[in-house]
């Protein structure tokens, strides 16, 4: 019986003295090496420290932003720029309307103006046309308005209207020989175009019309036939 009790109150193996000599050897272990020797294996779910699929979308989502900055800022240039040449083709439009409306009464002054010279008007009727067709002219010229040179010169298409064609001898053919109607420009484009007399290459077939029109005399006409 004492054997047995020896027995009993003896330790069993792994239970008493080998527990606290384990104890002891996790409790002298660094603090690295034991969260080493807990986390070793696999890394647990959910702490993944892999940034780049993350990255590559707000650098995509940056891309996407500033192109459509630059196309914003593209636009908005395009429309100011569109802005200010309308309104400078609206103001243009708007002078040329408004000197096409003075231009006929410029005519009928200087129309007057050569009747009064032609007539042997008083020299006061004569200097008082004269004045105010001046003063018209450089109004007109303050603004950009400046007549179109014909008289003498080769008929250009782009600036003259030819309203008659005439046969002359002294002119070469396409010459300006008379300006009916005084035509202008406004800073550098057409605003009313010359009428003008330019003259022809000589033509067998109209030579009599054209000699009966610098006389003034009707052309013959063919008598009767004898019987």
């Amino acid at each position: 019986k004492n054997n047995k009790k020896a027995h009993e109150g003896e330790s069993e193996p792994g239970t008493g003295a080998d527990q606290g000599i384990q104890v002891a050897a996790e409790v002298g272990k660094k603090p690295h090496e034991a969260d080493a020797s807990h986390s070793h294996g696999k890394p647990e779910k959910g702490h993944s420290h892999d940034h780049r699929p993350a990255a590559a979308s707000i650098e995509k989502e940056l891309a996407e932003l500033k192109d459509k900055h630059l196309r914003l800022l593209a636009d908005f240039d395009n429309f100011r720029k569109r802005s200010l040449r309308d309104k400078a083709d609206a103001g243009r439009a708007t002078r040329e309307n408004v000197f096409r409306e003075i231009l006929p009464v410029i005519d009928n002054l200087e129309l007057g103006l050569s009747a009064a010279q032609a007539h042997k008007a008083e020299n006061v009727f004569v200097d008082g046309y004269k004045l105010v067709a001046d003063q018209f002219h450089g109004l007109l010229a303050r603004f950009g308005v400046m007549p179109i040179e014909a008289d003498g010169r080769q008929f250009d298409p782009s600036v003259h209207e030819a309203i008659q064609k005439v046969v002359s001898g002294n002119q070469a053919p396409g010459t300006i020989v008379a300006v009916v109607r005084k035509g202008y420009m406004l800073d550098g484009r057409v605003l009313r175009t010359s009428q003008v007399v330019v003259s022809g290459a000589p033509d067998e077939s109209v030579q009599p019309d054209a000699a009966a029109a610098k006389t003034g005399e009707p052309a013959a006409e063919a008598g009767p036939a004898e019987q």
